[in-house]
């Protein structure tokens, strides 16, 4: 998400997409992968700080089906996510982050959005 000036929505998306391809094209390198090895871990607790937001996560586990292919993802997470490497970060990234396959959502004057995309 970014936000930019209707004049230069077309060269910021341009600027985005540029690093979307570096972030799926390049290794992530050891500091930025225990950095987010780290905020990932110890960030968890905080992703259910009420019930509400337990039964939330364990619905959805249910709904999408995630629980019959890895029921003891939340018991394990821990030492899972302590397990991954760059070129496993770099793998999910290559099938996950494909411009192809993005929805972009421009929220705008549609003519003056209209008039930037032509003139860039």
């Amino acid at each position: 998400m970014f936000q930019t000036k209707a004049r230069s929505t077309a060269y910021a998306t341009q600027i985005a997409l540029a690093e979307i391809g570096r972030i799926r094209d390049e290794l992530i390198s050891d500091a930025d992968l225990t950095t987010a090895k780290n905020s990932f871990i110890e960030g968890f607790p905080a992703r259910f700080p009420n019930a509400g937001a337990i039964s939330g996560a364990l619905a959805a586990e249910e709904l999408t089906g995630h629980y019959q292919r890895d029921p003891m993802y939340f018991a394990e997470i821990h030492e899972s996510g302590g397990r991954r490497h760059a070129e496993d970060v770099q793998r999910w990234l290559a099938g996950s982050l494909d411009p192809q396959k993005m929805t972009f959502l421009f929220v705008g004057n549609a003519a003056e959005l209209v008039q930037a995309r032509r003139q860039a």
